[in-house]
């Protein structure tokens, strides 16, 4: 009896056993058929960043040798969110510029369930990547989608870009390694108002400047990057696009770094142009300017600086204030009164001859 038994329960297990595999042989087949064009084409060397916006690695390609910028980011389910994604693309490869990050190709790639999972484990397999989500941003995806696509099989975007140094502007502020000369902190900036001003002349508005967002080739040579958040220009003169602000709203939301360089129109949620971007200009300006001790004073001045309060030893170091007064231009809570990209390279052209200062080779002016 006792045997019987036995046997029966052995069956069982065994008939379970073989039910199982049954069900994971598919799954499985599905991960060892599935061919990734980033594994196939790339060889990751380290992961540069992430966030909610999904990761960034620093890969080789198999072909060329060369190194490059591969962004990764989950592709929405709904199609409004997902042409809010395809901007950053559409946006870089039209955008060029010896000051923009460069654009190289970009795919879409939908891999089993679990084979992402497993694949970052060798990718990243230290989570020695570090979090990125207040430095790189891109176009948000509702909230529905994330978690409707936690359950679902993901589709995930990739951007092969130009691969710029590790340290943003933001890190080269905050650690204190950028030199402060008038001569540098002019060059930096001039090209910053190179590449603002071709983004503003193919009708598009970046709408996300700050330090973080300004990478670099060399020491002495940016590119504006994150194009994440970028728009089209609905006219020449306004925008104003319901689902659009509400988006942008919900990305910067409690994103104090963010709402720092953000013009009082796009927080208060009002019609706007690509006036917010000389807005930011002005803050990144004033930024390069001043040194901060640590990261509560750089908040609490800034915010002041916003409101038309300078710090003492601002205030004294610019006597002459030609340097406030080009900040205060660009932040003028009036979008009118703020000049163009345009207008502020005159400004630092009349700068530069009043004080009789040379530029190096790298400045586009």
């Amino acid at each position: 009896m006792n045997t019987d038994h036995n046997e029966n329960v052995a069956q069982k297990e065994n008939d379970d056993h073989e039910k199982n595999n049954e069900n994971v042989q598919p799954v499985q087949k599905k991960i060892n058929e599935f061919k990734s064009h980033y594994l196939q084409h790339f060889q990751s060397i380290c992961c540069l960043g992430k966030g909610g916006f999904g990761v960034v690695f620093k890969a080789r390609n198999k072909l060329d040798d060369g190194k490059y910028a591969i962004k990764r980011i989950p592709f929405p389910s709904r199609q409004e969110s997902r042409d809010r994604v395809l901007r950053e693309v559409k946006a870089l490869a039209k955008l060029k510029h010896k000051n923009i990050v460069k654009y190289f190709n970009a795919w879409l790639e939908e891999p089993p369930r679990s084979w992402q999972e497993e694949m970052d484990n060798q990718w990243m397999p230290n989570s020695d990547c570090m979090d990125t989500s207040s430095n790189i941003t891109t176009s948000p995806t509702d909230t529905t989608d994330s978690h409707s696509e936690q359950k679902a099989t993901k589709q995930y975007l990739y951007i092969q870009m130009e691969l710029c140094q590790k340290y943003s502007l933001s890190e080269r502020l905050k650690n204190d390694t950028l030199h402060r000369e008038m001569i540098n902190i002019l060059n930096i900036f001039c090209q910053i108002i190179e590449g603002v001003e071709y983004i503003h002349s193919q009708n598009f508005i970046h709408r996300d400047l700050k330090p973080s967002n300004i990478l670099f080739i060399s020491d002495d040579q940016i590119k504006i990057g994150d194009f994440g958040s970028v728009t089209k220009m609905i006219t020449s003169d306004i925008w104003n696009e319901y689902d659009d602000k509400k988006c942008l709203n919900k990305q910067h939301t409690n994103q104090v770094g963010t709402q720092l360089y953000m013009s009082p129109e796009q927080i208060h949620e009002k019609p706007y142009n690509s006036k917010v971007d000389i807005y930011s200009l002005g803050v990144i300006f004033f930024e390069l300017l001043n040194s901060f001790n640590t990261e509560m004073e750089r908040v609490k001045t800034l915010q002041q600086v916003r409101n038309g309060t300078f710090p003492p030893q601002f205030l004294k170091l610019y006597e002459l204030k030609t340097e406030k007064d080009m900040v205060c231009s660009m932040l003028s809570q009036d979008p009118k009164k703020r000049p163009t990209a345009s207008n502020i390279k005159n400004m630092i052209l009349v700068y530069l001859d009043r004080f009789n200062l040379l530029m190096p080779d790298s400045c586009p002016f």
